[in-house]
């Protein structure tokens, strides 16, 4: 398994996500400590708008983040960061966005998503459909999501890393396989120094877990698993807000029906309830 190395993080410039372009960053540059002899890591902060009035003046600054985290020095030039192993791009499109975003992704071979996600269900997701969603299901990439009003786990002024504990929702359907596999492999990048544990919850009887294949931890983390009563989104809600973790992970079907269309898909519907930073993996289930 290898880490994460190729970044987009698709912002708007009206609503600039500080927390979600902080761990855009910080998961690119950990990339830089594993060379391919090949290419840099890459981020791409990547807008789009229907008319072109943006400037890329008005994008977040990476060398300006990156010497408040002590990672270069005052008045760094941007050879430096280059010379870090980071390859940043900046691009302004015009059109759909989901559209244009797949495009950019296939172009690219980006390797995860890293987004601010103003989370919604109901009538809510009704009338103001998810763009994050939407993307998701359009790169079959797997996105780190982060509610606009969340820090997360990578403190945005020293760029240090949070993250001890992490939920991964189970279910029969969709496997949680992929959420599993994007999990290790987010740990892998970012290396965080604490110890940690991975908690795997499921709503139902204990003799009903869901069998799950486990893919390697770094040193110090460990897996676990609980089961929970109830209604699956109250229960996992509950538990979340009682257990406090720092990432949930799960994989999602996208849309499967006519109620997810409307009022979102149960994965959307947990986001919701869930205020902490979302890594979705695209399940390979139709």
């Amino acid at each position: 398994m290898q880490p994460y190395r190729r970044v987009l993080h698709p912002i708007d410039l009206d609503h600039l996500s500080k927390p979600a372009f902080c761990h855009a960053l910080k998961l690119a540059l950990c990339g830089t400590g594993y060379p391919d002899g090949k290419e840099h890591a890459l981020l791409e902060l990547f807008h789009c708008e229907s008319e072109k009035t943006a400037m890329f003046s008005d994008f977040p600054q990476v060398r300006e983040r990156l010497t408040r985290w002590g990672v270069l020095p005052e008045g760094a030039a941007k050879q430096a960061v280059v010379d870090l192993g980071l390859s940043v791009r900046k691009q302004i499109s015009r059109g759909n966005i989901e559209e244009e975003i797949a495009l950019e992704t296939e172009a690219r071979e980006f390797e995860l998503m890293v987004m601010s996600s103003q989370a919604r269900a109901g009538w809510s997701y009704f009338l103001h459909r998810s763009i994050s969603a939407s993307a998701l299901q359009n790169t079959h990439l797997p996105g780190l999501l982060l509610p606009g009003d969340v820090r997360g786990f990578i403190q945005a002024e020293t760029g240090r890393v949070q993250l001890s504990k992490v939920m991964v929702p189970v279910a029969p359907s969709p496997e949680a396989w992929p959420a599993l596999q994007a999990v290790a492999r987010l740990l892998l990048t970012l290396k965080p120094s604490e110890a940690g544990e991975v908690m795997l919850v499921y709503v139902g009887r204990e003799e009903d877990f869901p069998e799950q294949s486990q893919p390697s931890l770094p040193a110090g983390w460990g897996w676990s698993h609980k089961c929970l009563e109830g209604e699956p989104v109250a229960a996992l809600s509950s538990w979340s807000r009682q257990w406090q973790p720092d990432l949930v992970a799960l994989a999602s079907a996208g849309q499967k029906n006519w109620r997810d269309r409307w009022f979102g898909s149960t994965a959307e519907r947990l986001l919701t309830e869930i205020q902490c930073p979302a890594l979705v993996a695209p399940s390979e289930e139709t």
